[in-house]
């Protein structure tokens, strides 16, 4: 509870849930399903008030964009993500050539603890990406398939079969896979 999950990086679902709802945004069906269903039901009767405004404005904005050919747009939009992807790049390669000058420029002391910091730092960044794949690996098994179905369900049938499978190929053999009790 006294964690900043931001600052941590990683904020848990749940969490991200609760904070929707006190901000007043609307939920998925999946997210509505985890919730307490009077909080949903009063987010939706406060979303559906809808306020009444000027249309002028609307208007005007829907004829400005008719007006531009979608091949102009492509092209600004190409021509910006190139523009953008080098300014990014040229500023990373003038952070940590600033990184290894400011380095070279501490003391031994100064560096093997700015050195341990950025192990903590890498640490606790690989506790965030951890929980994140986790996160992705759950929401993908969660994921139903055409016959209704989860991920995990389907698993969990075939290892079924599996294990009958080897249990019939055994007993052909005479023997039983099942443990039997000792008398004494």
């Amino acid at each position: 509870p006294w964690v900043d999950d931001n600052e941590e990086g990683y904020v848990p679902k749940y969490k991200e849930e609760i904070e929707k709802i006190r901000n007043g945004e609307m939920l998925d069906e999946n997210e509505a399903d985890n919730v307490d269903s009077g909080a949903v039901k009063a987010i939706i009767k406060d979303s559906d008030e809808v306020p009444e405004g000027d249309d002028s404005a609307s208007d005007e904005d829907a004829e400005s964009i008719a007006d531009k050919s979608e091949e102009d747009v492509e092209s600004e939009e190409e021509d910006d993500a190139v523009a953008e992807r080098k300014a990014i790049k040229k500023k990373q390669t003038e952070d940590e050539e600033a990184a290894e000058l400011a380095k070279a420029l501490m003391s031994k002391k100064a560096a093997r603890l700015y050195g341990r910091m950025q192990h903590g730092i890498a640490q606790k960044q690989a506790k965030v990406d951890n929980l994140h794949k986790k996160r992705r690996e759950i929401e993908s098994t969660r994921e139903k398939t055409k016959d209704g179905k989860t991920q995990l369900k389907l698993k969990v049938e075939r290892l079924k079969k599996e294990r009958r499978e080897k249990e019939d190929k055994y007993k052909e053999t005479g023997g039983s896979m099942k443990k039997k009790r000792r008398h004494n």
